[in-house]
């Protein structure tokens, strides 16, 4: 993660923890229940194996951590009907849990790999569903909780009680409604580039979830970006049908903009409209070739110091081999060296730029300067 994420990553849990304690204090065990399991979830990261979610989605902790400061300080703050206040907040967690739902059903649409695209009409069902069947599991809980340890956490009538759920499910409609017309007829859909930076951030937890030819197949349907680049072959210029130095040059200065970067995936013997062409055209003996050429390149002209961040792999897909280079975001800058020069790259979009002078020196003091 990057020093903003760092930062980010820390402050969330200690307000979490914070209205926890706040929670306790004023004796509102809803809340505190809420704080509780809300800590636990997201510290499973830091606690967990690699199999976890590493990096939430930012978007989606800030609302959470504003509906509970909400649910706390609320009641307090304004001078208004208690049980009003509860419908607001009530409305408002509707909303939340949609945009969970519609999270979950478009990582398991895309990481899945349906045979048919889900309709965004069944995106909207479905979180509408979830989000319906969290609202009765929460109040069961509640119920529950009071019967079983006296922790009155319910004490309104059955009329009361369908109001509460009538304002949840209205909110929930709403929701789900605004989601449907949001995916349905916007292309670059808002909660479509959250979730695509989601999976960008987290790709080892979505790669343990399909085979690594879906996996790639995945990478190749979403299209080369910043984190995502195609390059046809490691060292033959597919005009010429010869080896040409500056494929390979190509394929480094890709590799030291990701290092350089947020770290990426660069799958060669794909071309830039995401054909699946093969390692054919450089004609190495066998797989290991391949991959003893690549790292021969990286140690001559990246350095062996930074050999452990660029992780190979040789996938089959349609019966033509694949490479899949994984490149983690380094912590010390990184020069691709050729012909007697240093050269400095950075991704920019689907493209890798070079920097000098200036722009240099303030990028490389601003991403690596000292923790």
């Amino acid at each position: 993660m990057g020093d903003n994420s760092k930062t980010w990553f820390f402050l969330f849990r200690i307000l979490i923890l914070l209205a926890a304690i706040f929670s306790l204090q004023s004796q509102k065990w809803v809340n505190l229940l809420l704080s509780i399991f809300v800590f636990v979830i997201v510290m499973l990261p830091s606690i967990g194996s690699k199999k976890f979610i590493y990096e939430y989605p930012g978007i989606l902790e800030s609302f959470i951590l504003i509906f509970i400061y909400l649910s706390i300080f609320l009641p307090e703050i304004i001078s208004l009907n208690s049980w009003w206040v509860d419908q607001v907040l009530r409305f408002v967690l509707s909303i939340i849990v949609v945009l969970i739902g519609f999270f979950l059903i478009f990582i398991i649409n895309r990481e899945k790999h349906a045979i048919m695209s889900m309709a965004p009409s069944f995106m909207a069902l479905f979180s509408f569903s979830f989000a319906l069947g969290m609202g009765l599991l929460w109040e069961l809980a509640k119920f529950l909780l009071d019967i079983y340890f006296g922790t009155a956490l319910e004490t309104i009538s059955v009329r009361v009680l369908m109001w509460d759920l009538i304002v949840y499910t209205a909110g929930a409609f709403m929701a789900s409604t605004l989601g449907y017309i949001h995916i349905k007829f916007f292309e670059d859909s808002f909660v479509k580039r959250i979730l695509l930076r989601f999976i960008s951030k987290n790709r080892k937890l979505f790669a343990s979830l399909a085979s690594p030819a879906d996996y790639v197949e995945e990478l190749v349907k979403q299209g080369e970006s910043e984190e995502i680049e195609f390059k046809s072959s490691i060292r033959t210029n597919m005009y010429t049908n010869q080896h040409d130095r500056r494929i390979e040059h190509s394929l480094l200065k890709t590799i030291v903009a990701f290092l350089n970067s947020n770290g990426g995936t660069l799958l060669i013997g794909i071309s830039d409209a995401g054909e699946i062409l093969g390692l054919n055209a450089d004609n190495f003996k066998n797989d290991d070739k391949a991959r003893l050429h690549l790292t021969t390149l990286i140690k001559n002209h990246i350095g062996n110091d930074f050999a452990f961040l660029i992780k190979s792999e040789i996938i089959t897909i349609s019966e033509k081999n694949i490479m899949k280079i994984e490149c983690k975001k380094s912590i010390k800058k990184v020069f691709l060296k050729m012909n007697g020069d240093e050269e400095f790259y950075i991704r920019s979009g689907p493209s890798s730029v070079q920097l000098r002078g200036s722009k240099l020196i303030d990028y490389v003091s601003f991403r690596f300067k000292r923790r």
